[in-house]
């Protein structure tokens, strides 16, 4: 098993590099480091919350790039640990010397992977989380898709985060909303173990969560347009770079068996790599698609199915979930929500609040939670599941346990 340490709270976080799966900060914000006239390293402010920082270029876009250059004959194909050895260290090599991870985003203009601080704090967590309910890291057997559930429930729970952004009254709704849009893009593309979401047999709640998602994108898009900030020059620095991210996030659909209508207008050359061919080919695909229509749309007084795609629903679990140990209750359709809730809501023309109540409904009470954690788990049940017998995180604090502190290296 990889080794389980705990992660100092105060320690900057490392770089965005899928190569090493890092996931190194804690959820307390770490403080910035500069080097002194002496050399000496200063503790510097942290950046606030809707600042945008610069990060390194992730490792999916390297490789993205090189397997262009292979398609298109200027290049041969290389395995991962050849793309490792031969461009991302010179990469990360230049960007280490130009000053270029968590440096504020406005002294470099010209570099294009920078994320708002909050949405990196967010993408932080989430990478930490995909690893703590992927039972391999633990030396442990729990069930077949125990991995694949946990991140339908680290999913869920981003879902609720955009949700409760959605119903945020001012100019905090709209970075709130964008922030979680953000992270979620780019660990999408740099998650562990992403393969885990589509391969565990619950098949038709990854297409209505995929389905969600999809929905909780154009519902944000809707919000920055209404905004004024749909433009080259938004105060959403990465719009087009998020964008980008979902394009080449969603490109995979097909070979996992998710499909549904696709499109997208945006600056490709501020997306990631290979952003102006997922266009084309996005694009092609409509060309042969179905006029879009309100079908999905659900009457007044009538349920409104989550999913947004046509395929038939796929088998059911084999191994049934769990009960949560602290279940979710829906939420009564009585209860009075503030006048500013109603007005963040009204305009809705994506249809979200309808969409995802009634997958709430559908999942009740199963939505979001830690039950798939395993940080979170008792030490008997981790020791029970463990192929030694043996409690795992034996060594770690239960306050470190709790606060998502602990590290895989």
């Amino acid at each position: 098993m990889p080794q389980a340490k705990r992660q100092k709270p105060n320690e900057g976080s490392g770089p965005v590099t899928e190569t090493s799966g890092n996931a190194q900060s804690a959820p307390a914000k770490p403080t910035a480091s500069q080097k002194g006239s002496d050399g000496k390293t200063v503790k510097g402010p942290d950046p606030t919350p809707y600042e945008y920082i610069c990060m390194n270029r992730p490792f999916f876009d390297v490789d993205g790039e090189n397997w262009r250059h292979w398609e298109d004959g200027k290049a041969e194909r290389l395995e991962r640990e050849e793309i490792v050895e031969k461009l991302s260290k010179t990469i990360f090599q230049k960007e280490e010397e130009a000053g270029i991870w968590r440096a504020p985003a406005a002294q470099h203009p010209g570099h294009k992977w920078i994320i708002m601080w909050s949405a990196y704090l967010k993408y932080d967590l989430l990478c930490r989380k995909a690893k703590y309910c992927d039972p391999d890291n633990f030396n442990m057997y729990l069930c077949n898709d125990w991995h694949g559930w946990g991140l339908q429930e680290i999913i869920e729970n981003q879902l609720l985060d955009f949700d409760k952004a959605f119903r945020e009254p001012g100019e905090k709704r709209l970075y709130e909303m964008w922030a979680v849009i953000s992270a979620m893009g780019l660990w999408f593309n740099t998650a562990h173990g992403i393969a885990a979401l589509y391969m565990n047999e619950d098949s038709e709640t990854t297409r209505d969560l995929i389905g969600l998602v999809g929905r909780a994108l154009i519902t944000a898009l809707d919000v920055v347009e209404n905004e004024g900030e749909l433009k080259s020059d938004s105060k959403l620095l990465d719009l087009s770079l998020v964008i980008g991210e979902y394009l080449e996030f969603a490109y995979k659909f097909p070979a996992m068996g998710i499909e549904g209508e696709c499109m997208g207008k945006l600056d490709a050359k501020k997306g990631v790599f290979a952003t102006d061919l997922r266009i084309r080919q996005l694009e092609k695909g409509d060309d042969d698609a179905e006029e879009v229509t309100d079908t999905d749309i659900a009457p007044e007084g009538h349920e409104a199915l989550p999913i947004t795609v046509t395929e038939d629903g796929g088998n059911k679990k084999e191994n049934t979930s769990p009960s949560k140990a602290k279940p979710v209750s829906p939420p009564p359709s009585a209860r009075k929500r503030k006048l500013d809730e109603t007005k963040s809501a009204a305009k809705d023309k994506w249809q979200w609040d309808v969409k995802f109540k009634a997958y709430k409904k559908k999942r009740y009470p199963n939505v979001g939670g830690q039950h798939y954690d395993i940080t979170k788990m008792s030490k008997k049940a981790r020791a029970e599941a463990a192929f030694d017998g043996k409690d795992p995180l034996a060594g770690v604090s239960a306050k470190d346990l709790k606060n998502n502190l602990v590290d895989m290296v």
